[in-house]
């Protein structure tokens, strides 16, 4: 069995963001308004196809995933970088500092702002 880590978009969609999920058994994504992060289960011929078509024409997904990365067929990549995955071994101490703010909605338009430079950050989006 693999870790949960190995395929960590899959892992989040079919456990705490399965209400987020949008596909089946063998592949889910994101809805495309919120990010474009998707996953299939496995690299099967049956799991890349279903993968396949949660993609509309003309749209890029995102995938992170400990092994190769197997795109469905008809699909080509735009990009592809390493990541890397950090991992608390323990939990880490509750500190007080006056330099850490909460943010708010007041805060959303900056929020959003910052992201849009991270490309591919979670609300990039294939214009």
């Amino acid at each position: 069995m693999s870790h949960i880590l190995d395929r960590p978009i899959w892992s989040a969609l079919k456990t705490r963001h399965a209400a987020l999920a949008e596909g089946g058994d063998l592949a889910r994504r994101y809805g495309p308004l919120m990010v474009p992060f998707a996953a299939a289960k496995d690299n099967s011929a049956e799991s890349l196809q279903a993968l396949g078509r949660l993609a509309a024409p003309d749209e890029s997904l995102i995938f992170l995933q400990a092994d190769e990365i197997v795109l469905p067929p008809g699909h080509a990549a735009e990009l592809t970088a390493d990541a890397v995955q950090m991992v608390a071994e323990r939990p880490f101490a509750v500190f007080a500092d006056e330099r850490v703010e909460p943010l708010g909605e007041a805060d959303a338009a900056d929020m959003l702002a910052l992201t849009m430079l991270t490309k591919p950050g979670p609300s990039h989006r294939n214009r």
